[in-house]
């Protein structure tokens, strides 16, 4: 690749970057292809979690996690990791969650923006060991993760909306109701 070329790639690329950061901060809800970086940006303190670690964890009887769930009523009844509570991301109640243990925490949403803010607050309230889902619910379902409703177990995950559900593959994603 000649050197013109490569300075135009990186120009594109940082400027798709920066229109990724604008779009999320703007609230417009295109999910960006990468979407940590925007929400590392906002959010520098979070720590991130993979989905690998979270199953691992979610399979020991010792350092089993308490998962939180951040995303609205609608979203959480369609379905949710399972074993996941739910705070309800518009009023986050801190009091209906166990004393800051020890335990480890970790907070999703769809992809990780609800649940950055979630963690943060969190922090603020005195919880230490509180992360945020890498890829969120989006990238667990697409990895074909174990999910659950009130029902038993659920195989397809609310989209949130026409524009954020393109991040789900199709046979995940719930229709929108």
């Amino acid at each position: 690749m000649g050197g013109r070329t490569l300075l135009a790639a990186v120009g594109v690329a940082a400027a798709l970057a920066v229109v990724a950061v604008v779009r999320l901060r703007a609230g417009d809800v295109a999910p960006p292809p990468e979407h940590r970086a925007p929400i590392s940006e906002r959010y520098p303190d979070v720590a991130w979690v993979s989905a690998d670690d979270l199953a691992r964890r979610l399979g020991s009887a010792t350092s089993r996690p308490v998962v939180i769930d951040v995303r609205t009523a609608e979203e959480y009844r369609v379905s949710r990791i399972p074993g996941a509570v739910r705070l309800d991301p518009d009023e986050r109640d801190l009091s209906a969650l166990p004393p800051p243990d020890g335990r480890e925490i970790v907070v999703y949403c769809s992809l990780g923006y609800r649940s950055a803010a979630a963690v943060a607050d969190l922090q603020a309230a005195g919880y230490r060991k509180v992360s945020n889902l890498d890829g969120g619910i989006f990238g667990w379902a697409n990895e074909r993760r174990t999910l659950e409703n009130a029902g038993g177990a659920a195989i397809r995950v609310h989209p949130y909306d026409e524009r954020w559900g393109q991040a789900l593959d199709p046979d995940v994603r719930a229709p929108l109701e």
